[in-house]
């Protein structure tokens, strides 16, 4: 047990030794640097550390300023985008111009082209009779294709079955192929009228004129002429008097051809 107790007594006694050693290794090692050298050494590793510092700093600074200047080329393009909108989406819903800022993208066989801009649609419908005005709406806006027919054909449809005939037409672009009877400016209608046999069935069309086309039409179309009734059927009325049979068509945005 003695033994033990010494052996451990003499290993500590020479631990301690060797660490006092090193510390006086240490101490003649610093002790030999001269003070201005520390001073130095201490001097530069302190300005490093400012200049890493700073480029931190001047990093994260460029970060932020590249990311205002962005938010505003962003918010200019944005401003320019919707300056761009606003004046097709003027141009051709007040004045039936344009559009400026719009590519055509699909051209029709009757000269009518359908143009895309940044989340609008525009169809400017250029017929060489009828049709020459523009829609604007969003891309799902469509290209509405002209049903062409003559009055007697549509007078014997409505005869065979006149809620058929409906349905078939409704809201639908329709040309009717007729002779125009009368023009009355005030209440904004035109009628066109067709005989099928002198007594029994006559075939009134009733429709006021599409505001873009009034100018036009009125001072052009003449009473008694053949002509295109070109609008949309929203009602048929069928009344019976006197056994004679009238059905009336009510249409609306109409254009009259001649």
């Amino acid at each position: 047990m003695n033994k033990l107790k010494k052996q451990k007594d003499e290993k500590i006694r020479e631990e301690v030794i060797t660490m006092a050693m090193k510390e006086e290794e240490i101490k003649q090692a610093y002790s030999n640097i001269p003070l201005k050298k520390v001073i130095k050494k201490t001097n530069n590793s302190i300005s490093k550390q400012k200049k890493e510092n700073t480029t931190k700093i001047q990093k994260k600074k460029t970060e932020i300023r590249n990311k205002s200047n962005f938010k505003k080329i962003l918010l200019f393009i944005i401003l320019i985008l919707l300056l761009f909108i606003s004046i097709d989406i003027i141009s051709v819903a007040k004045f039936d111009k344009g559009p400026f800022f719009a590519i055509p993208i699909k051209k029709h066989k009757d000269g009518s082209k359908e143009y895309y801009g940044i989340g609008y649609k525009v169809i400017t419908y250029n017929e060489k009779v009828g049709r020459t005005h523009r829609k604007i709406g969003f891309w799902n806006l469509k290209y509405k294709k002209i049903i062409h027919i003559k009055d007697s054909n549509l007078l014997m449809e409505l005869l065979d079955n006149d809620k058929k005939t409906y349905n078939k037409y409704k809201d639908k672009l329709i040309k009717i192929n007729t002779t125009l009877y009368e023009i009355d400016p005030e209440s904004q209608k035109t009628t066109a009228k067709y005989n099928a046999n002198e007594k029994d069935t006559i075939l009134f069309i009733i429709c006021p004129i599409d505001e873009t086309e009034k100018q036009n039409t009125y001072n052009k179309i003449k009473t008694g002429e053949n002509s295109n009734v070109v609008g949309n059927i929203t009602k048929i009325k069928t009344k019976i008097k006197d056994e004679k049979k009238k059905i009336n068509i009510y249409m609306r945005n109409c254009s009259i051809e001649q």
